[in-house]
């Protein structure tokens, strides 16, 4: 047994790949039903685990401990070669590539999409980004958002939605929804730009912000004081995916927000 940093620690053994498993097992078992108490402290303790027969044998259950941690459903993951992160990083390398330079050559673009009534009529447009490359091709900034948190491009991409979004305010008097990520709610940049375009009684009437309920809100405390602020100025806000994500109803209630995206 060895610890091999942080909470990290590597298990050499030389069992079947069954009996392995079931010590896995044994060890998810244990912090689950055991609470620890170090010095009067009670500590719950989650554990992931990754194993593999293949070598390099550390490397490759490293990789099997990531998918591990990235999953929902398991907390044992047993290493595959098609769980080699090699491709993922150069494609995340060459998206990272793309939106840079799609965000320095005005290249992320908005779209307005209308959102209809049961009549068809157009009651309000949701502000979406998209990337043009550059052969033309239109596309959907969504498989850019993850490698976009990596980079700190994040951020821009917000900044730019806030500041086109008031600019065609200015010109065009329609009722606009624009999303907003947790990240975003946090971001104190972000907040302050919020308050200096829109916070403007002649347009606040006519934005809806929409939070993503499939991500993870840990703090619902810091969520409510945003909201609060936001329809304090006569402002809307929209749970988007509603009942996609780990949906505690009891805090979305508290929320006050004003309408739920099924």
């Amino acid at each position: 047994i060895y610890r091999l940093g942080a909470d990290d620690f590597g298990v050499l053994t030389q069992k079947e790949k069954c009996e392995v498993l079931e010590c896995a097992k044994e060890i998810i078992n244990y912090f689950e039903n055991n609470e620890i108490d170090i010095d009067g402290t009670v500590v719950n303790i989650s554990v992931s685990i990754g194993i593999s027969d293949k070598y390099p044998y550390l490397e490759n259950a490293d990789i099997a401990l990531k998918n591990a941690k990235m999953s929902h459903r398991e907390n044992i993951v047993y290493f595959i070669p098609e769980m080699d992160f090699k491709n993922k990083i150069l494609q995340n390398i060459q998206k990272t590539n793309i939106l840079y330079e799609a965000l320095k050559d005005n290249r992320v673009v908005l779209y307005f999409q209308p959102i209809v009534n049961k009549d068809g009529k157009a009651i309000k447009y949701e502000v979406l980004s998209r990337v043009i490359h550059k052969n033309g091709k239109v596309e959907s900034i969504f498989p850019y958002l993850e490698v976009a948190k990596e980079s700190r491009l994040y951020q821009k991409i917000t900044l730019k939605v806030l500041e086109e979004s008031y600019e065609f305010l200015q010109k065009n008097r329609v009722n606009l929804s624009l999303n907003l990520s947790i990240e975003d709610i946090l971001d104190d940049t972000i907040q302050q730009t919020i308050e200096k375009l829109f916070f403007n009684k002649d347009i606040a009437s006519y934005i809806t912000f929409e939070l993503l309920e499939s991500e993870a809100i840990e703090d619902y405390e810091l969520v409510e004081k945003f909201i609060k602020k936001v329809k304090f100025q006569n402002m809307q806000v929209a749970i988007d995916d509603f009942g996609s994500g780990y949906s505690n109803f009891e805090h979305i209630l508290n929320l006050n927000v004003d309408i739920l995206k099924i």
